[in-house]
Order: structure tokens, then C-alpha cells, then sequence
């Protein structure tokens, strides 16, 4: 069993099934190839769970001019309060992670950048749940 089981329901954004269990989130993921999946945490106290999206993203970076570099980005969403949380951060190579971590501008710009794609996707898939 995965930890998240039974404190979370899952909702796929793409076709609105919901599921339980994290095995089977991953399992439609893989066979429907949906990749938007809300998850919710079930509260133990009386208060109304918050919503959040917990997703990947990608962004190609060209160092000297040539050769291209990525870093990807696991976290979670918090369409509500608009929190982002950083679950995991991977580059592709060396000098783009000491360029990145170095200068505090391009972390703000990297941050803004993603808080600027997740809201849009956030606002079109409400326009698309009306």
C-alpha cells in the first residue's frame, strides 16, 4: 500500500474519474496516458480538505550557445492559495544547476514563470469543469 492511500482522492482532470488508491492513479496515467491529476487530501479534522495538482514540468535551458540543458520540476499546486510546493528539482547537467541555484533572479524568474503556466491551466480547466 502507498502512503497516500486512504488520506487522498484522486481526480483525473482529463476524463473525471476519481480513484482511491495511488496503484491506480498510476496505472490510468499509464494506460489513457492522462497526465493531469488532481489529488485531495482527506482531512482528519472537520475542515474541508485543499485541493492541490501534483505534476512535472520541464524547461530546456541553452548554455553557451549551443548545447541544450534541462531542468525538470516535481511539485504541488495549490490552485485555492496559489502555493507552490517544490517536491523535487532535477537538472541536466552540473553547470546549469550551479547557474540556476547561484543567482537568486533566475530562481524568481523560473518560479514566476511556473506560477504563470499553472494558473492559466488552472483557469482553463475550470472554464472547462463549467
Amino acid at each position: 500500500m502507498h502512503p497516500e492511500d486512504l488520506k487522498t482522492v484522486w481526480l483525473c482532470c482529463e476524463c473525471r474519474r476519481n480513484f482511491l488508491f495511488h496503484s491506480d492513479v498510476e496505472d490510468h496515467k499509464r494506460q489513457f496516458n492522462h497526465s493531469k491529476v488532481m489529488l485531495c487530501n482527506i482531512s482528519e479534522t472537520a475542515r474541508s480538505p485543499m485541493l492541490f495538482i501534483r505534476g512535472r514540468s520541464s524547461i530546456s535551458f541553452k548554455l553557451n550557445g549551443s548545447k541544450t540543458s534541462k531542468i525538470v520540476i516535481e511539485y504541488q499546486y495549490y490552485p485555492s492559495t496559489g502555493a507552490i510546493d517544490y517536491v523535487n528539482v532535477l537538472y541536466s547537467d552540473e553547470k546549469l544547476q550551479s547557474k540556476i541555484e547561484g543567482d537568486r533572479e533566475m530562481m524568481k524568474n523560473i518560479d514566476n514563470y511556473l506560477r504563470k503556466v499553472l494558473n492559466k491551466r488552472s483557469a482553463n480547466l475550470q472554464k472547462s469543469n463549467q
